[in-house]
């Protein structure tokens, strides 16, 4: 691994002003592995990543409670008056996690020229990609299906653009044989279909009027509320878009009437005032009402693993202590 100051000398390449940008092989080739640090820009970044950035500047980039991502450091960067020069960077790619059309807007207000990749895939394998330029703007979640890619039902029957079902997103092509030694795992993730193998991770999706896939989350995740099944990462991204939030993760609690509720864990910027309220009518602004939280819990942060993905027990078990207190 990296040492910090290595790491904060290859984003300072980067984002730090064309003074002190460096110049040459050296330079680009520090701008090059920044570029690979900031590949999770839509969700909260590596722990020396986050060391990184507070090194890059004794005023420091970030609050050290924020998630650290690119967008919010470009973000900080221009309140303070010292924007910094991202005029070498062209690609940005992201891969497991959620990369937000809102993220991937702010990061090409600041740096218009950039491509954005969003690569959908797990360990298990690849299975589709989604490219945002100024020029071209994808929604959130919304991906072109690599060719080995299928969407089947509970039947393994494959389900196709305007037919209007929702299916386990399957990837095919170059799949493992198993998990090792966990055989009971393996059977229910690597098929074989009409004499294909597959890989079936866990992801549900449907397909949109122009025949893209859209995610809808994790099978293992969804809610079930009063006989509606809810998307954790739908609600999620609406509350996400509500005023003076930063993160959220959205889990399910047991109860007695709709036998589960919808909570969200939130995060908020510095200094903002968001109330559970203010959250609710937001979301329900945006889906149907069976789908916003009925608790909204407040946290410093949002649990997250080092690599960005969504810690569900930890939300799960702040949303437990904070309701039941």
């Amino acid at each position: 691994q990296l040492a910090t100051q290595e790491w904060a000398d290859a984003l300072r390449s980067l984002l730090a002003p064309a003074a002190t940008a460096g110049s040459g092989s050296a330079a680009e080739a520090r701008a090059l592995l920044a570029v690979r640090l900031l590949r999770h820009a839509g969700g909260a970044a590596v722990t020396q990543l986050r060391a990184a950035l507070a090194a890059l500047s004794p005023e420091r980039l970030l609050h050290p409670g924020a998630a650290a991502d690119a967008a919010a450091a470009l973000d900080a960067a221009v309140r303070k008056g010292r924007p910094y020069d991202t005029s070498s960077m062209q690609r940005m790619a992201s891969s497991g996690v959620m990369w937000t059309q809102e993220v991937k807007m702010r990061l090409i207000d600041h740096i218009p020229q950039i491509m954005l990749v969003d690569s959908m895939g797990s360990t298990e394998g690849g299975m589709g990609v989604s490219v945002t330029t100024r020029e071209s703007v994808v929604e959130t979640a919304k991906f072109a299906m690599n060719p080995t890619t299928r969407i089947f039902d509970d039947d393994d029957v494959e389900v196709r653009p305007g037919d209007g079902r929702t299916g386990k997103v399957a990837n095919g092509g170059l799949t493992p044989f198993a998990y090792f030694k966990d055989p009971e795992k393996s059977a229910r993730t690597f098929r074989v279909i009409d004499g294909i193998r597959y890989a079936f991770p866990g992801d549900l999706a449907t397909f949109d009027e122009a025949g893209n896939m859209v995610l809808l989350g994790r099978g293992s995740q969804v809610i079930n509320t009063a006989g509606e099944k809810v998307f954790p990462e739908e609600v999620e991204e609406a509350v996400k878009r509500t005023d003076g939030v930063v993160d959220c993760l959205v889990v399910g609690l047991p109860d007695e009437k709709f036998g589960q509720i919808v909570v969200a864990v939130a995060s908020t910027q510095p200094g903002a005032t968001v109330t559970e309220s203010d959250v609710i009518t937001s979301v329900k602004s945006q889906l149907s009402g069976y789908k916003s939280p009925k608790r909204v819990v407040f946290v410093h942060e949002v649990p997250r693993a080092p690599n960005g993905k969504a810690d569900y027990p930890g939300a799960k078990k702040l949303a437990e202590e904070a309701t039941q207190s």
